[in-house]
C-alpha cells in the first residue's frame, strides 16, 4: 500500500468560503451491546460532554502542552502510540462511531496514558467543542474518501471543514493527513490549495520514505503490504518434441522439429525459481465472485494453518534428529506423525531396527509440503484424491488425473467417477527444509506419470509428450494432507457459457 501523506503549517492562513457543515447526516454502525456501563469503565481515559470543555482543554489534563487532535481515530492503535511517543503533548482522539471508540478506549484503559483522552462527536461539530486557536495540531488519518463527487460535502477535507479547521487551530498550528487513496488525496490537495493553505512535506511513499517517527494505524498495519509482482511463463527448455502418428519425429510446412509446451507440469520448473517460505497456488480458471470472496479468504488461512503447524512439527522432529538425542518412545511418535497426521504408511517399517527406521523418517520428513484445498465431487472434468502406492511400497495421498487412471478397466472408473472429492481448489506450499534451504522441486517429480496426448498441426495429428501434471505427478514425492473446503470456494469458468452459471450472476 502507497501511503500518501501532507503536511499544512498554518500561518498565514485565510478561508475563501464560508459554508455550514452542521446537519450533515451519516451512516451509522451497529450499535454494541453494554456500552454505557463499559464506557463508565473507561471514564479514566475518556473525555464526557466534551461541549463543556471547550476552551477549558488544557485545564482538563492539568497542564499547557499543546493538544494534538486526531479526527477518526478508529480503534485507537495512533492516538496511543503517538501519546506515548510524545508525553508532552495532550492528545484527543475523536471517534463518532461508538462501537469503534470503546474497542479503543478499552485498549488504552489497560495502560491509562495521562496525555490522552477519548471523546465521541460528529466533526460537524469541532466549532461547539473547540475554541478559536485551542488546537495545535489535526490529524486526519485514512478518513473515508466517499469517492461519488456529489458526496463530496462529507470529505473530511473539504472547503468548509478546512474552514473550521482554520478557526480552531492556532495560528502556528497545523494539519497533518494521510490516505492511501490516490484520487482522494490528489482531490484533497486541490482542495486545500484552493483554500489558500501552504502545503508542505508531501510524500507519495510515506512507508518508504526518510520520515522519522511514523506511528501506523490499524488500517496501515493490516495493509502496509509491499507487492512484487512478476510474471513467469513455461520455460522453452520445458518444450518436448511432437512425434507423428508413427512415431517419427514430426516436422512444421517448413521442415522444422516442432517443439510443444510440456503442459502445466512443466510450470514445476518456474515454481522452484520462487524464493518464498510459502506459496499460495490457485487454479487459474476457479474465478471467485465477489459474493464468495470472504469464504475464499478465510479457508486460504485455514490450509495455510494447517501447513504451518504441520511444518512445525516436522522441523522440530528433523532437528531432534539430527541432534541425536531420541529415545524410542519418541521415535514412535514420529512414525504416528507420519501415518496419522502426513497418511503415509508402510508395513514394512515394523521390520526396521531403530537406526534404519530413523533413516526412514528422516526421508519422509525431509520433503517439500503441500496442503491441498478439496472439494466435494460434482461431477466437473479432472482428478481427485486417492492413496496410492509408491515405489518404496509407501502408502501415500496423491491427485490423480483422469489420463492416469486405465479407464478401459470398468473397476477402475468406476472408482475414479465414485471419488467423494475433486482436485485441488488452492494448494499451499512449503519448500524450504529446516533449515531454510530451497529443496529442488524437479527431485520430487515422478517422471513415470508422463502420458501422450492427441493434437493437431496444420491439419495433421500427432502425438505430444504431457509432462507429470502439477499437482499429481510432479510433486508425487511431496507430502500431501487433504482439507476440505466449502463448494463456494470453487467457481470453474472454462468456457464463456460457465458464467452463466447462477455463481457469476
Amino acid at each position: 500500500m502507497a501511503a500518501y501523506s501532507f503536511f499544512v503549517p498554518f500561518e498565514d492562513s485565510f478561508p475563501y468560503y464560508n459554508t455550514d457543515v452542521r446537519g450533515l447526516s451519516r451512516m451509522r454502525m451497529r450499535k454494541k451491546k453494554n456500552l454505557d456501563v463499559r464506557f463508565a469503565a473507561c471514564a479514566d481515559v475518556m473525555a464526557f460532554e466534551p461541549k463543556e470543555k471547550r476552551g477549558k482543554w488544557r485545564a482538563l489534563f492539568g497542564n499547557d502542552n499543546p493538544i494534538h487532535l486526531e479526527i477518526g481515530c478508529g480503534k485507537g492503535r495512533f492516538a496511543i502510540g503517538m501519546a506515548e511517543q510524545h508525553p508532552d503533548v495532550n492528545f484527543i482522539a475523536v471517534e463518532r462511531e461508538e462501537g469503534a471508540l470503546i474497542m479503543a478506549a478499552e485498549r488504552c484503559q489497560q495502560q491509562p496514558l495521562p496525555n490522552l483522552r477519548f471523546v465521541s462527536f460528529d466533526a460537524a461539530e469541532l466549532r461547539e467543542v473547540f475554541a478559536p486557536g485551542e488546537v495545535d495540531r489535526i490529524y486526519l488519518n485514512f478518513s473515508d474518501p466517499w469517492p461519488p463527487n456529489r458526496q463530496r460535502k462529507r470529505r473530511l477535507t473539504w472547503r468548509a471543514y478546512l474552514e473550521v479547521y482554520d478557526e480552531i487551530l492556532r495560528q502556528q498550528g497545523d494539519l497533518c493527513f494521510k490516505t492511501d487513496n490516490q484520487r482522494f488525496f490528489e482531490w484533497s490537495l486541490q482542495e486545500i490549495c484552493q483554500f489558500g493553505w501552504l502545503i508542505q512535506n508531501i510524500s507519495l511513499d510515506l512507508h518508504n520514505s526518510d520520515f522519522e517517527g511514523n506511528v501506523m494505524t490499524e488500517y496501515e498495519e493490516k495493509f502496509s503490504v509491499k507487492y512484487d509482482v512478476s510474471f513467469s511463463i513455461q520455460k522453452p527448455s520445458t518444450d518436448t518434441v511432437a512425434a507423428a502418428m508413427d512415431n517419427t519425429p514430426f516436422r512444421d510446412k517448413n521442415d522444422k522439429l516442432l517443439f510443444r509446451p510440456g503442459g502445466h507440469g512443466a510450470l514445476i520448473e518456474n515454481l522452484n525459481d520462487v524464493d518464498a517460505d510459502v506459496v499460495f497456488i490457485k487454479n487459474i480458471d476457479n474465478v471467485v465472485p465477489d459474493s464468495f470472496k470472504c469464504s475464499t479468504v478465510i479457508y486460504k488461512k485455514v490450509i495455510a494453518g494447517v501447513l504451518v503447524t504441520l511444518q512445525e512439527k516436522a522441523f522440530r522432529y528433523l532437528e531432534q534428529i539430527e541432534t541425536g538425542k531420541y529415545t524410542h518412545a519418541e521415535v514412535e511418535e514420529m512414525i504416528h506423525f507420519l501415518q496419522d497426521d502426513l497418511c503415509i504408511k508402510n508395513p514394512d517399517t515394523k521390520l526396521l531396527e531403530d537406526a534404519e527406521l530413523i533413516l526412514y523418517i528422516k526421508s519422509k520428513l525431509l520433503r517439500p509440503l503441500r496442503v491441498c484445498g478439496m472439494v466435494k465431487n460434482v461431477g466437473e472434468p479432472g482428478g481427485g484424491p486417492f492413496l496410492a502406492v509408491n515405489p518404496d511400497g509407501t502408502v501415500s495421498l496423491q491427485v490423480l488425473e483422469s489420463s492416469q487412471i486405465d479407464m478401459s478397466d470398468p473397476a477402475k472408473k468406476a472408482m475414479f467417477e465414485k471419488g467423494t472429492h475433486f482436485n485441488p481448489v488452492d494448494l499451499v506450499c512449503a519448500v524450504k527444509n529446516h533449515k531454510g534451504e530451497k529443496y529442488n522441486l524437479p527431485d520430487y517429480v515422478d517422471k513415470n506419470t508422463g502420458f501422450i496426448s492427441y493434437k493437431s498441426k496444420d491439419g495433421r495429428e500427432l502425438k505430444a509428450l504431457e509432462l507429470p501434471g502439477l499437482w499429481n505427478g510432479a510433486m508425487s514425492d511431496w507430502n500431501t494432507v487433504f482439507v476440505e473446503v466449502p463448494i463456494e470456494t470453487f467457481n470453474p469458468v472454462k468456457t464463456v457459457n460457465d458464467l452463466l452459471r447462477p455463481e457469476h450472476q
